[in-house]
């Protein structure tokens, strides 16, 4: 009888990440914004979510590395 090893891929993706969020910085939003004041309210939310969501997804790329 011989054994065989077969490598079996295995994602290194969490189930458990969480979809990326709906950034309140659309071209819509912006667009349709009452002044500067507000266009920057939404820029700096939208930049907030992405640099959190960035250094999630970089603590999953260096456990898959």
């Amino acid at each position: 009888m011989v054994i065989r090893r077969v490598p079996v891929r295995v994602s290194c993706v969490p189930k458990t990440l969480p979809t990326a969020p709906v950034y309140p910085d659309t071209d819509a939003a912006l667009r349709a914004s009452a002044g500067a004041a507000d266009r920057y309210q939404l820029m700096a939310a939208g930049r907030i979510l992405r640099q959190r969501r960035l250094a999630e997804l970089e603590r999953i790329v260096d456990g898959c590395r």
